[in-house]
């Protein structure tokens, strides 16, 4: 980033080397809006110019303004005249938005599928909104703190895993060949495929 001081000379220096000299006077409490009715964090802005981003506002973000490079975070803005907390207002917005993209990808892999026409488009982001309702219900039913749908997302895999084990075992006590197996496997993968063509 680069500060110009008042004699207009001008100072090239690392977002981190800026952050280090702020003293616990230059930050400003501010609140992050979120469902849970907010969290209070601490807020330093400036206007600057950074390579490669040209002029910049500048929000640097802590959690304790005493010792703010344990959880120092930098958010640079093109719109050069908002307040501190409007700023933090809009990111919070960009911030759940990033991260539920972030989640589709992680969590079901939407990145690897292409609509072309607004039916699909529509019937993908409907069957995701089912996905990720049954992966929030089955994350609450987990009665663990701060459980992700991720983390439902592993248990129930694991389940099915350990069902499909449970059954190519009993099929094998059975007396069942590997091709008997493969062949109730295959007529199973036939099923789903049809059903979701159908859909």
């Amino acid at each position: 980033m680069r500060l110009i001081a008042e004699d207009g000379s001008r100072e090239w220096l690392s977002l981190s080397t800026y952050a280090a000299r702020l003293t616990p006077e230059d930050w400003e409490e501010v609140v992050w809006p979120s469902a849970e009715g907010g969290q209070k964090l601490y807020a330093h802005w400036v206007q600057t110019w950074v390579r490669k981003l040209g002029p910049t506002l500048l929000l640097i973000t802590c959690h304790d303004r005493q010792g703010p490079l344990k959880s120092v975070r930098y958010w640079g803005s093109t719109v050069l005249d908002l307040e501190a907390q409007t700023l933090v207002d809009i990111l919070a917005i960009r911030w759940e938005v990033e991260t539920f993209f972030e989640c589709e990808k992680d969590l079901l892999g939407s990145d690897h599928y292409q609509v072309m026409t607004a039916k699909a488009i529509l019937r993908f982001w409907t069957l995701t909104a089912c996905l990720l309702c049954f992966l929030d219900e089955q994350r609450a039913e987990m009665d663990l703190p701060r459980a992700t749908c991720g983390d439902a997302r592993r248990l129930i895999q694991d389940e099915h895993r350990s069902n499909l084990l449970n059954w190519l075992e009993a099929r094998f006590r059975e007396g069942f060949t590997v091709e008997q197996v493969r062949s109730q496997l295959a007529l199973s993968s036939c099923s789903s495929a049809r059903l979701i063509e159908s859909y």
